[in-house]
């Protein structure tokens, strides 16, 4: 199956501490994952690191092209996830 996220020794900084490191994920084709965690564990921050906003070190690839080459408009239409909410369950 094609590859369709890739993220590789991604590593996320705030003050100077590390607060998201991923050595490597993927996401395939046709493929669903769930981000599941406690508060403050890194859920959002690794989808803001996937769409662009944060700064980050590491390599990130959308349909075998690094991050960096696609515009962020065109990645939003491509990311979908669920904020909590009073209406999330």
């Amino acid at each position: 199956m094609r590859e369709i996220v890739k993220a590789r020794h991604v590593l996320l900084e705030f003050n100077g501490r590390d607060v998201l490191n991923i050595s490597e994920l993927s996401v395939a084709e046709n493929e669903r994952i769930g981000l599941i965690g406690a508060n403050g564990s890194g859920k959002t921050s690794l989808l803001r690191i996937l769409s662009g906003p944060f700064r980050r070190y590491g390599d990130c690839y959308l349909h075998g092209c690094p991050l960096w080459k696609w515009f962020i408009d065109a990645f939003h239409n491509l990311q979908h996830y669920l904020p909590m909410g009073q209406y999330s369950f």
